[in-house]
């Protein structure tokens, strides 16, 4: 298997989606799984931030290309919508961001799976003596 290139990287969508009913607002979001950036700007505001929810779900609220719907000037509209809706929508973007107890749990679990299946773990052939020392220091 070849390494990937900086192209091939960028090239990836990786993000986690996840379609929402909002009885509330009349119909369904869509919703996105936080970028690198998005989330540190989330845990450098942390929840002390007055509407927090808000902020999360203004990064996380995507349309059907994955484009963002509200900007994050535009949190102080989001932030007059109701607080429970708010915050249902902040926890789902959350789980699907891996930044909730629950969904990293999930995640390490699977992980586990892979590797005990034999998935991930290099073969002699894919090991180098520069990687393998990296590993065992």
């Amino acid at each position: 298997m070849a390494f990937l290139t900086k192209d091939l990287i960028v090239a990836v969508n990786d993000a986690e989606y996840s379609v929402e009913s909002v009885p509330e607002w009349g119909g369904e979001v869509r919703l996105r799984s936080l970028t690198g950036t998005e989330r540190t700007e989330v845990r450098l505001k942390g929840e002390a931030a007055a509407s927090w929810d808000a902020l999360v779900c203004s990064f996380g609220i995507v349309d059907e290309k994955g484009v963002n719907l509200f900007t994050a000037a535009e949190t102080v509209i989001l932030a007059k919508k109701h607080p429970a809706v708010l915050e249902r929508l902040a926890k789902k973007i959350l789980d699907l961001s891996l930044m909730t107890t629950e969904a990293r749990a999930e995640q390490e679990k699977k992980q586990v799976s892979i590797l005990t299946s034999g998935g991930g773990i290099s073969s002699p052939e894919q090991s180098t003596p520069a990687t393998d020392s990296a590993l065992t220091s």
